[in-house]
């Protein structure tokens, strides 16, 4: 039997603030969101929000806000998560 999808987007905001040394690059936002997308991709996997926040600060954000996924994606054993979309907005407030 196939794994069965679960689909979910990544949805996030990025704050910069104005010390230019928290600059966070939007295509490196959204390709480490990938990233982590295709590492949680398997069977039984959890896409947890605070890591999707977590990998977001290690590029050097003030602070993130995730939107989307609205809570962690947790798959029952014949379920894998497969995230759809990524979606990074970058701001410098």
């Amino acid at each position: 039997k196939s794994a069965a999808p679960k689909l979910y987007r990544i949805v996030a905001t990025v704050y910069t603030g104005s010390d230019p040394s928290s600059h966070v690059d939007k295509a490196q936002a959204e390709h480490a969101a990938w990233a982590l997308a295709e590492k949680r991709h398997k069977l039984n996997g959890i896409v947890d929000r605070e890591e999707v926040a977590h990998i977001l600060y290690e590029l050097g954000a003030k602070r993130a806000k995730v939107h989307e996924p609205a809570a962690d994606v947790i798959c029952q054993w014949d379920q894998a998560p497969y995230c759809t979309e990524v979606i990074i907005d970058v701001r410098g407030d």
